[in-house]
């Protein structure tokens, strides 16, 4: 398998990333339903249960990014060739 920086992009990857992105703005925009000034408030238990569903489905995020930048990075095989190629020439 080639790395994504031996030329190869995997766009996959980039549009794992732009999900994540939103997902986690999407994390913070949902705080304040459930947060209030006196503290936590929610409205009805209905309310609850989507609150709970949608951020919980939502946290994924962060993980999801940090995943998707290190499949990004060349292998060690990857290096290891191409500096054996730059040493034979």
């Amino acid at each position: 398998m080639e790395s994504p920086s031996a030329g190869r992009r995997i766009v996959f990857l980039d549009y794992l990333r732009v999900a994540a992105c939103f997902m986690v703005i999407f994390v913070h925009s949902i705080e304040p339903f459930y947060l209030d000034a006196d503290g936590t408030y929610i409205a009805s238990s209905g309310d609850a249960l989507w609150v709970t569903l949608l951020d919980s489905a939502a946290r994924c995020a962060v993980p999801l990014f940090v995943l998707t930048a290190i499949c990004s990075f060349p292998s060690r095989a990857a290096q290891s060739a191409s500096s054996a190629g730059a040493l034979r020439k």
